[in-house]
C-alpha cells in the first residue's frame, strides 16, 4: 500500500491538489483512500460529498477514547468519483489538540488489516506547514512514504515548504518518509513557476508540474463539486495529469532526503525572482484591472 503525503502552506492549494489526483488515480485503476488531516476537515467537500460526515475525533470523543480500527473503517465514506474519505477532524478552537486525532487515524491505518488489503494508495492532506507532534504522524513511520510539497513563487510559501523539507529531514533517521517533488500551483507566468523548479533544484528534488492560477478552481468549490467530477476544460485538467504521471513514475532515485536552504539562501532565491519579474515589466504603463489599456505595452 503506496502512502503519499501533501504539504505545504496554508491557503495554497494543498487540498484541491491532493484531492484532484487522489481521483486521477483512482481514475486511473487504483483503490485510493484520502485521509484529511486538517481540524477543518473540508477535504470530503472537494470531492462533491454534500452530506457532512463523522469525524475520526468526534467518535473518539463520543466513546471517551476507546476506539478501534473497527470503528475507524465505520467511518469510511465513498465520494460520488469513487475515492473513500475518512476525516481526522479536530476539536473546537482552543479546547484541544487536533494532533492527536491525526496520531490515532495514522496508527489505525497502519496496523489493520483491513486498510492494507483493500486501498493501493492512501493520500493524506496535512494541515498546513505543520510537521509536529500529530501532524508529522504520516512521515514519523518506518513505512515508505512519499511526500510532495506543494507551494507557489511567493516567499512565505516557499519559507513554509522550506520548513517542510527541515522537518522531513529531520525525521528522516527515524521514518521512511522521503520527498519525491514539488507542485508548482498558482503559477501565473514562466517566471513563477521558474522560481518554484529552482527552490526544488536547491533542496535536491525535481519540480512534478505547474498548476496555472485559476477561476475555475474557486467556481468548483462554491459549486460544491470537484475539478474532475463532471466537465472541466481540458485547459485546466491538464496539468493535474502531468503531476499525475509525474507522481506514477516515482522510482527510488527519485525518493531524496532534502537539504534544506538557509534563511539568507532561500530570501535571495526569492529576490533573484523577483527581480527577473520586475525586469520584465519595465517600460510597460502603469494600468489597473478594468482599464481597457491593463496588461497592454506601448
Amino acid at each position: 500500500m503506496r502512502r503519499l503525503v501533501f504539504f505545504g502552506k496554508g491557503g495554497i492549494g494543498k487540498t484541491t491538489v491532493s484531492t484532484s489526483l487522489a481521483t486521477l488515480f483512482h481514475q486511473a485503476g487504483l483503490r485510493v483512500l484520502l485521509v484529511g488531516c486538517d481540524p477543518k476537515h473540508d477535504a470530503y467537500l472537494k470531492l462533491a460529498i454534500t452530506t457532512p460526515i463523522t469525524t475520526v475525533m468526534d467518535q473518539f470523543l463520543a466513546r471517551s477514547g476507546r476506539f478501534s480500527a473497527e470503528d475507524l473503517v465505520s467511518l469510511v465514506v465513498e465520494s460520488p468519483s469513487g475515492v473513500h474519505v475518512i476525516e481526522a477532524g479536530g476539536p473546537r478552537p482552543g479546547t484541544g489538540c487536533a494532533g492527536r486525532a491525526v496520531g490515532v487515524t495514522i496508527d489505525l491505518i497502519r496496523t489493520s488489516r483491513h486498510f492494507a488489503e483493500h486501498y493501493d494508495l492512501v493520500v493524506f492532506d496535512v494541515l498546513g506547514d505543520v510537521v509536529c507532534g500529530g501532524f508529522a504522524a504520516p512521515i514519523r513511520t518506518a513505512d515508505a512514504t512519499d511526500v510532495v510539497i506543494v507551494a507557489s513563487h511567493e516567499y512565505m510559501a516557499l519559507y513554509a515548504a522550506n520548513n517542510i523539507a527541515i522537518g522531513v529531514s529531520g525525521l528522516a533517521r527515524q521514518g521512511g518518509a522521503r520527498v519525491v517533488g514539488v507542485v508548482a500551483n498558482k503559477v501565473g507566468d514562466d517566471l513563477d513557476r521558474e522560481a518554484v523548479e529552482s527552490f526544488a533544484r536547491r533542496i535536491g528534488t525535481r519540480c512534478v508540474g505547474a498548476i496555472p492560477l485559476s477561476d475555475e478552481v474557486a467556481l468548483a468549490e462554491a459549486e460544491g463539486t470537484s475539478l474532475f467530477h463532471g466537465a472541466m476544460p481540458s485547459l485546466v485538467t491538464r496539468p493535474y495529469q502531468q503531476v499525475l504521471e509525474a507522481l506514477r513514475g516515482v522510482g527510488d532515485a527519485d525518493r531524496v532526503i532534502p537539504t534544506p536552504l538557509s534563511e539568507q539562501e532561500l530570501r535571495d532565491l526569492v529576490k533573484v525572482h523577483l527581480r527577473g519579474k520586475r525586469s520584465r515589466n519595465e517600460g510597460a504603463s502603469p494600468s489597473f484591472p478594468g482599464d481597457p489599456s491593463h496588461g497592454q505595452t506601448p
